[in-house]
């Protein structure tokens, strides 16, 4: 858990900044436990009547809510960590799923999601710091911050997996 503290604390130190996340590779059961989550969706999906289809969104939260269920998770630093576990995860999809697309898409398509994706992610950046600016650095920020980035970058991960099962059709 070494390895999520500091990372946790890279994470507090980052969003004090510049509002970046820091990269931390995604653990091989993390991985599991969200693509697991996504797999079932699809199952669920390819089952129910037109309309009554899941979001992958609802895989939000896979890792970092029983991660802050153990006596780790519990303090600040150790939700932050729960958060930094999950969002490794999501934020290795969104790479993975934005560069699918790049081959997916013609140049001029591409180089749109490109400029999109660049003001997407000041604005995640941007969004994700305001608690820090709001609370004033108080105890609340971290794990809300954390949060955020968590939680943005698994909705955009999830966006761009919608796009490609769109290239697809």
């Amino acid at each position: 858990m070494k390895q999520w503290a500091m990372a946790a604390l890279a994470l507090g130190i980052t969003l004090s900044g510049a509002g970046r996340a820091p990269a931390i590779d995604a653990l091989p059961e993390d991985e599991i436990a969200v693509q697991s989550c996504i797999e079932g969706v699809r199952d669920y999906n390819s089952s129910v009547e037109p309309g009554q289809e899941a979001s992958r969104d609802t895989c939000i939260g896979t890792v970092a809510e029983p991660c802050m269920e153990t006596d780790e998770g519990q303090s600040t630093m150790g939700m932050i960590g729960c958060q930094a576990r999950e969002l490794a995860v999501w934020d290795a999809m969104l790479n993975d799923n934005y560069l699918l697309l790049e081959d997916a898409t013609s140049a001029t398509e591409f180089q749109a999601l490109r400029d999109v994706q660049v003001k997407w992610i000041a604005y995640r950046d941007a969004k994700c710091g305001w608690p820090a600016v709001f609370f004033e650095g108080g105890t609340i920020a971290g794990p809300l911050a954390a949060a955020c980035l968590n939680d943005m970058t698994a909705r955009r991960a999830n966006e761009l997996a919608d796009y490609l099962d769109w290239t697809q059709n």
